[in-house]
C-alpha cells in the first residue's frame, strides 16, 4: 500500500492455488486506514516462489497499481509571512523576500535570477516559450518550416509595457506584455513574489492575426543551476509516458539522477511525461 507515492503497509499471499485459465477470490489483511487529502494505491506483484531455469527466486512475472482511496494531490499557495522590498537600478529590478532574492530586467521582460539563502536556484526564466526541436512527424508535415518564425517569438521582441506594483507589505507583483511577430500574437507574463520567497507565475497568450492553426508548443522555459543532479517527483515514470500510454508507469515518489532523463534518439522524437 501507498500513500502519497510512499509505502506505508506491505504483506504477502504465499499460496495461490489457480488452476489454468481459472479465477479466485482473496481478502487481503489491509489495515491502512485512508485519512482526508491523502491518494492511496495498491501495487500488487505476483513473483515466483521458486527459481525457475533461467529466471531466479523472487523474479517479477506480473504486476498491477490499483486506486484504492483518495485522489490526487491539489496545491494550494499558503499565505505566505515576511515583507518583499523592491530595489530599481535602470532596467535592473531586485526583490527580496524572505531568504530569496529575485531579479529581473524589465527592457527584456525576463527573470534573470532567483537565489534562496545565497544559493543560485535559477539562471533565467520561466520564459514564454512557443517552439521545441521538432520530431521526425513534424518534419513530415513541414512545420520545422511553417512554424520556424516561433523559435525564438519571445526572445526577438520589445517588451510594449511593464508594471511593477507593491500589493501590500508581503507581496509585490511584476507584469511584462510583448508584441510577437510583429503584432500577430500578444503575451502578458505576470510574476507574484510573495514574503517567503515564493513566486506565483501566470500566463496570458493571445493570437490576434495570422492563420495558425497549431503550434509546437505553448510553455514556459526555465534554466536551473547546473549544480543541481537530483530530480523528485510524485507521479508516474520513471520512463516516458502518455495519457493515452501510461499504463507501464506507475504512479510513485521518484528519485533519479538528472543524467537518466536524457534521451538518445537517432531522429528527434517526443518524450512525454519527463
Amino acid at each position: 500500500m501507498i500513500e502519497d507515492g510512499k509505502v506505508i503497509e506491505k504483506g504477502t499471499v504465499t499460496d495461490l492455488n489457480i488452476q489454468p485459465q481459472a479465477s479466485a477470490d482473496f481478502t487481503l489483511p489491509i489495515k491502512t486506514k485512508p485519512k482526508s487529502g491523502k491518494e492511496y494505491f495498491l501495487n500488487i506483484s505476483y513473483r515466483f516462489k521458486n527459481a525457475e531455469p533461467f529466471l531466479e527466486k523472487e523474479y517479477e512475472i506480473a504486476n498491477e497499481q490499483m486506486p484504492y482511496a483518495g485522489a490526487a494531490i491539489s496545491f494550494d499557495m499558503a499565505a505566505a509571512r515576511g515583507n518583499v522590498k523592491a530595489d530599481k537600478q535602470g532596467n535592473k529590478l531586485t526583490l527580496k523576500a524572505g531568504n530569496a532574492v529575485v531579479e529581473f530586467d524589465t527592457e527584456k521582460g525576463l527573470l534573470t535570477s532567483y537565489k534562496m539563502s545565497g544559493m543560485q536556484i535559477l539562471e533565467n526564466g520561466p520564459a514564454p516559450s512557443f517552439y521545441r526541436a521538432p520530431t521526425d512527424n513534424d518534419i513530415g508535415a513541414g512545420l520545422n518550416k511553417s512554424l520556424r518564425e516561433w523559435r525564438k517569438a519571445y526572445d526577438n521582441n520589445i517588451v510594449e509595457d511593464v508594471k511593477t506594483e507593491q500589493l501590500n507589505a508581503g507581496s509585490y507583483k511584476v507584469s511584462f506584455t510583448k508584441n510577437v511577430l510583429n503584432g500577430k500574437a500578444k503575451t502578458q507574463q505576470s510574476f507574484t513574489i510573495f514574503g517567503d520567497g515564493t513566486i506565483k507565475v501566470e500566463n496570458n497568450f493571445t493570437v490576434d492575426k495570422g492563420d495558425f492553426k497549431s503550434l509546437m508548443r505553448i510553455g514556459n522555459n526555465l534554466q536551473v543551476n547546473k549544480e543541481f543532479t537530483r530530480i523528485q517527483w510524485y507521479g508516474r515514470g520513471p520512463w516516458e509516458n502518455y495519457w493515452d500510454r501510461k499504463y507501464a508507469g506507475e504512479v510513485a515518489c521518484t528519485h533519479v539522477h538528472a543524467k537518466t532523463k536524457r534521451a538518445v534518439f537517432s531522429v528527434r522524437a517526443p518524450a512525454g511525461k519527463r
